[in-house]
């Protein structure tokens, strides 16, 4: 009897012995709340060596979202090491799903012109202040540089394609780009206005409401004469076209400012639909702030479209949302301020040592709404990307 009871007293030991050790492993600072959240995420988590070019890290996480055809990864503007990772991941989604074009928080302009860049190689386009200044950094440039030479490693039928799907928000822009495939043949009678529109000069004494009423006319002109229209453009007309209606839903939101946000949405929605559509309905890396991305029942913002609306990409969105610690992002006003991000969790900064690391918050919903802290995550899912240590961007004068 007194062998049996020591027996039993031995195997209780054994047992406290372990949960001991298990708890003494609970980092001090953290509430037992906290670390059922530290276990979950330990379990759940690939930091990322974005020097390996094997994506080893990524395995099991391209096994996961190999039925996805949208990849999108948002972020907090200006923050330097935002390329870093956008890159890295870029490769990736092109060599492990087929990922041929990269969707931008820019106007429809900015991404046509970063195309010529990519066919060209011509730097001055990174370079000029009407076709990309208001977006560049150094950090962007060398971003944009990367995936040029990126892009002539790829085989033709791989090649790559910026797309912007935004308003066009700088005029100069748009009509710079108007201006670059306008063809050079004299103008059909039936679409006289675009000579009105070839013969204007940005810094000429006109007003933003008179090229406005010159624009509207040309569309009005070339709807009324479709055919013609076509034939006098050929292989630009799509771009001529969708350019125009892209600068004047620029003017609409001026006009409106007090709705403008929900009427940007409305545009960024419709021209996604448009140009996905366009473009045969392929796979998309998609580059937008955080913010347009947020999932829940009473957002009724781009993505919530994409997951609930449109019929074609319903259930074939990937979102991975950045999480940021001890980053910086550059101010619109020129000073750099600390991002605060989605959400702020504790345990994602004492789990994590690399710069990047990737949390899978999309296999256990139920434990994620019961746990208070990560209950918040659950409108930012399927990844968090948790990034920390990054200066923000360095402006380009």
């Amino acid at each position: 009897m007194i062998k049996k009871i020591a027996y039993i007293f031995f195997i209780i030991s054994i047992i406290f012995t372990f949960v001991s050790c298990d708890l003494n492993n609970i980092p001090a600072e953290l509430s037992k709340v906290e670390y059922e959240e530290y276990k979950y995420l330990q379990q759940n988590m690939k930091e990322i060596d974005i020097t390996d070019n094997s994506f080893a890290a990524l395995a099991d996480f391209n096994e996961s979202v190999k039925d996805y055809n949208l990849f999108f990864v948002g972020e907090n503007h200006y923050v330097a090491k935002n390329y870093d990772i956008q890159f890295y991941l870029l490769k990736n989604f092109v060599e492990n799903h087929g990922v041929r074009y990269i969707l931008l928080e820019y106007g429809f302009a900015n991404g046509q012109y970063l195309n010529m860049y990519l066919e060209s190689g011509d730097t001055s386009i990174l370079d000029d202040v009407n076709m990309l200044g208001a977006y560049m950094s150094k950090e962007s440039y060398e971003f944009y540089v990367k995936v040029y030479e990126y892009n002539k490693t790829l085989p033709e039928d791989k090649k790559l394609m910026f797309v912007g799907i935004d308003i066009s928000q700088l005029l100069i822009t748009g009509i710079s780009y108007l201006h670059e495939i306008l063809p050079e043949q004299s103008v059909p009678k039936e679409l006289k206005t675009l000579n009105k529109l070839r013969e204007i000069e940005l810094n000429e004494d006109i007003t933003r409401q008179q090229l406005i009423e010159i624009l509207k006319i040309v569309l009005e002109e070339i709807e009324n004469n479709i055919d013609i229209y076509n034939l006098y453009f050929k292989k630009e007309t799509f771009n001529f076209k969708f350019m125009l209606e892209n600068i004047l839903q620029m003017d609409d939101l001026i006009s409106d400012y007090t709705a403008s946000s929900e009427k940007r949405e409305d545009y960024i929605r419709g021209n996604f639909v448009t140009l996905y559509e366009h473009y045969n309905k392929a796979k998309y890396f998609g580059i937008y702030g955080s913010t347009h991305l947020e999932q829940s029942p009473t957002i009724n913002n781009f993505a919530s479209f994409i997951d609930n609306e449109y019929e074609a990409t319903k259930g074939k969105a990937l979102y991975i949302i950045p999480v940021y610690h001890n980053c910086k992002y550059y101010t619109r006003d020129g000073r750099t301020a600390d991002v605060s991000g989605v959400a702020k969790l504790s345990t994602l900064e004492l789990l994590s040592e690399s710069d990047f690391t990737l949390f899978n918050i999309a296999d256990n919903d139920k434990f994620i709404a019961e746990n208070k802290n990560l209950n918040k995550l659950l409108n930012y899912r399927h990844y968090i990307l948790f990034i920390q240590n990054s200066p923000a961007i360095t402006k380009l004068k």
